[in-house]
């Protein structure tokens, strides 16, 4: 009798140990799914492909030791503006053996997309699978022509917009702009012409072969084609529409079609002092046809070096980590960026702010636990109001120093990380991006509206 009820009150104790394991089983096989989840492959798409809107682009993923049979692609929650194609499954066959496949997907609308994760299950295991950013852009063989301005500052506009209240970008009055016009999605310049803007100051500095009225091959691309070379200076304060440039291009199709300046405002504030205090506007112009005031004071920026790119870079990661001195260097750093003529506004996030936050968070956790166990409450109540400030501080700081900065060194940006693709943007130098991807020896960059791959040799990390 007593072995018989020592086997009968074993029965729930095993019982217990089984559901055990099997609940450990289920928790350790669901964080592996979540960590593979979190960690998918990337799969890029194929080399030398045109990303355009309404074209296949195609994808391959490669998994060895695995047959064709055993492996099941499920069903990707897509968006209306992407459909995909066609999918296909083939085995190769190595000493190991294995299965390509292949995915063709369209994209409807140019855009930048990023697909939904593909699971795939092989052999009864799920995995996952990631794709890049993607930057869809139309045909060009179905392009009209079109004129892009690109400023010295990164700024950039298109024809063919619509015209907004809100300004590009605000600059100081009687600093000189320079900006580049470019001609897109044409084979031929057939008429270059621009009007002088009322109260400024507006020279041509370069005309490029295209104003030769040379016929270009036919060659489809997104290519920009550069016109000319201005600087301007406005004389008055307030909104200033863009100066009025004109084109007569030839589209692909061969139709003639005329073109004229992207409709966008520059804001100028800031009216140059001294001088000029009592009547600002007026001194300004009167001043700008006397040729030694246009030597000596006119804002003339040298070219910015790469020795030049890599002192701004010291600056800044010595602003990073300043301390008693972070004013003196700030104001350093901003006065050697103003030479070049280049946005010194941004600021760089001291270090030092991150570490005094998570010292005072440590040292009010330490006085609440204190005031607690000796019952003070009003003090932990003051005691708990600052230490909630002092953990969003915390967060706020771990945020923004997490992100990262470079200096350009005149980057040029693509839209796949890869050197074949054509180019769509430039970042002129000394301008400081931000860092928003990375992979192998590629920077995914922004820079205001401006976006793009560049390759990691044209940028200086501020560290």
């Amino acid at each position: 009798m007593a072995k018989q009820c020592t086997k009968r009150n074993s029965k729930p104790g095993i019982r217990l140990l089984i559901l055990s394991t099997l609940l450990f089983f289920n928790i350790f096989t669901g964080s592996l799914s979540a960590q593979t989840k979190r960690n998918p492959i990337i799969v890029n798409p194929l080399d030398n492909q045109k990303m355009y809107a309404k074209e296949d682009i195609k994808f391959e993923i490669s998994i060895p030791k695995a047959k064709s049979a055993n492996i099941q692609v499920l069903n990707q929650e897509l968006p209306d503006t992407i459909e995909i194609k066609t999918l296909r499954k083939s085995e190769y066959f190595t000493d190991e053996g294995g299965t390509l496949i292949e995915l063709w997907y369209r994209f409807e609308t140019k855009g930048t997309y990023k697909l939904p994760i593909l699971s795939v299950m092989i052999n009864g295991i799920r995995r996952y699978y990631a794709f890049p950013e993607l930057i869809i852009e139309d045909d060009p063989a179905n392009m009209s022509p079109r004129m892009v301005i690109k400023f010295e500052n990164g700024y950039s506009v298109s024809s063919g917009l619509p015209l907004s209240d809100n300004a590009l970008f605000t600059q100081e009055l009687g600093k000189a702009i320079r900006f580049t016009v470019y001609l897109q999605y044409s084979t031929q310049l057939m008429q270059f012409k621009w009007d002088i803007p009322q109260d400024s100051i507006f020279t041509q500095l370069k005309t490029y072969e295209i104003t030769e009225i040379k016929y270009r091959e036919k060659n489809y691309t997104n290519e920009l084609i550069p016109v000319a070379d201005f600087e301007w200076t406005p004389l008055a304060k307030g909104k200033v529409k863009i100066p009025e440039i004109h084109f007569t291009a030839t589209a692909y199709t061969g139709y003639r079609t005329e073109l004229s300046s992207p409709q966008a405002y520059l804001e100028f504030t800031q009216e140059i002092k001294g001088a000029f205090d009592s009547n600002p506007e007026e001194a300004l112009f009167d001043q700008a046809f006397d040729t030694s005031y246009q030597t000596e004071n006119l804002n003339i920026y040298a070219e910015i070096t790469e020795d030049n790119c890599r002192s701004i870079a010291k600056m800044r990661s010595q602003e990073k980590h300043a301390l008693l001195d972070y004013f003196k260097i700030k104001k350093g750093r901003a006065d050697f960026e103003e030479q070049f003529g280049l946005p010194s506004e941004e600021s760089e996030f001291n270090l030092n702010l991150l570490y005094f936050s998570l010292a005072s968070t440590i040292f009010f956790v330490l006085a609440f636990i204190l005031f607690l166990k000796k019952r003070k409450n009003i003090a932990v109540i003051i005691v708990s109001v600052f230490l909630t400030c002092s953990v969003v501080l915390d967060t706020y700081s771990l945020v923004v120093s997490s992100r990262k900065y470079a200096i350009s060194k005149n980057c040029h940006l693509y839209s796949v990380p890869e050197s074949k693709a054509n180019s769509s943007s430039e970042i002129s130098a000394g301008n400081r991006v931000t860092i928003k991807e990375e992979t192998d020896n590629w920077y995914y960059v922004e820079l205001g509206t401006i976006s793009g791959w560049c390759t990691k040799d044209n940028l200086i990390l501020i560290r």
